[in-house]
């Protein structure tokens, strides 16, 4: 009974254009705290020291972009994801076969499916030592991050639970 309700959640989403605004001036807000916060500056600059060019905070949309989204915006990039190799995880005593069978049933299998795979951003290697500072005036407490030269997450599975945990 339930498969038939994913399938409406997944293909057919209903999108509110206020849940939208409401949800992207929270992230306004965010970014707006981050620059008045020394801890979130802290984490931004923490970010590029690691990554450089490749950091979530140079990547992600500028506040000006973020104003032009749109509800159909959002709709579209999500209906990207349904090409996506999915895995289902089901728990209970129906044996795996008949499970199976009512998935194909609602979800019919489609060969023309991506896989797409877990991607470790590349830290960027430590040449000479360096110290990066947030000059803050009111701050009363400072943040110490220390880096030492490893390995990349090479892309064996036994690897991906830390590569995930720790970036």
């Amino acid at each position: 009974k339930a498969l038939p309700l994913i399938k409406s959640l997944v293909y057919e989403p209903l999108l509110d254009e206020n849940a939208i605004k409401t949800m992207l001036d929270g992230e306004k807000s965010n970014r707006d705290a981050e620059a008045k916060n020394t801890d979130g500056m802290g984490r931004i600059l923490l970010d590029y020291a690691r990554y450089g060019k490749q950091s979530e905070y140079l990547s992600r949309i500028p506040l000006k972009e973020l104003n032009k989204i749109t509800a159909n915006d959002i709709l579209g990039i999500y209906h990207k994801t349904e090409n996506y190799k999915t895995t289902w995880h089901f728990v209970g005593n129906i044996p795996e076969a008949n499970i199976k069978t009512q998935i194909e049933t609602v979800f019919p299998a489609d060969k023309g499916v991506k896989n797409i795979p877990y991607l470790d951003k590349l830290t960027l290697p430590i040449l000479k030592n360096k110290v990066y500072l947030v000059n803050d005036k009111k701050a009363v407490q400072g943040q110490v991050y220390f880096f030492l030269n490893g390995a990349n997450y090479s892309g064996l599975t036994n690897e991906l639970v830390n590569a995930q945990a720790f970036n």
